[in-house]
């Protein structure tokens, strides 16, 4: 993953490690100019949600740096239930940084999204109205699943939730086709998949099978 990042996005480089692979369990290191500043895991597994046949997903990002001479460190826990349908029925996320720590539950109900926040024992709720015809998922590359299938420059708009400002962030998500890159194991053609975010763009290299190389 290549993820060209400033200060006001180091947050958002933690969100989009969170699921980058179908596996059943991954490990991703983050760097930043070279330098390792934290870890991303996943794993996934089968579960029941009220009776629905999911996919329990569980993520854990921890991240260490320093800014502007301060150290700075942050962890966030999720947990998606996912149906067949790639639809997002709850995710659940946990996020402790600077020594605060903040809890969110969201309930995903068709076109609204009931969110229940716990912001160090400050309790709230909020409702999310999801744009009409707009498809929700946990994370944008849950959308090129299968890359083999897609054509250069095809395009899809998603919506992710952003645990942090709790609200829907639109994302284009761009196929751009075959491309040679190289990782510690060797030289890979890779599927290239572009993430478009108002905060960074992301560019995601992926196997035919639809695994993060």
């Amino acid at each position: 993953m290549k993820t060209d990042v400033t200060r006001p996005l180091i947050t958002l480089l933690v969100l989009m490690a969170a699921r980058l692979s179908f596996a059943q369990e991954q490990w991703l290191g983050i760097y930043l100019q070279g330098q390792k500043i934290g870890y991303a895991r996943s794993a996934e597994r089968d579960d029941k949600l009220n009776g629905s046949a999911v996919k329990r997903v569980e993520t854990t990002n921890l991240l260490k740096s320093k800014m502007l001479g301060s150290d700075f460190e942050m962890r966030i826990e999720s947990t998606s239930w996912v149906g067949p349908d790639g639809k997002p029925r709850r995710i659940q996320f946990s996020t402790v940084s600077s020594g605060r720590k903040q809890n969110v539950l969201a309930e995903f109900n068709g076109q609204t999204i009931d969110v229940r926040i716990d912001n160090s024992g400050a309790k709230t709720r909020k409702r999310l109205n999801v744009p009409a015809g707009a498809r929700v998922v946990d994370d944008a590359t849950f959308a090129v699943a299968d890359p083999s299938k897609l054509k250069a420059g095809s395009r899809q708009t998603l919506y992710v939730l952003d645990p942090i400002t709790v609200s829907l962030v639109k994302n284009e998500v761009v196929y751009k086709g075959l491309e040679k890159v190289r990782v510690p194991t060797g030289e890979f053609t890779a599927h290239v998949v572009e993430i478009i975010d108002p905060r960074a763009t992301t560019r995601v290299f992926l196997s035919s099978k639809g695994d993060l190389v």
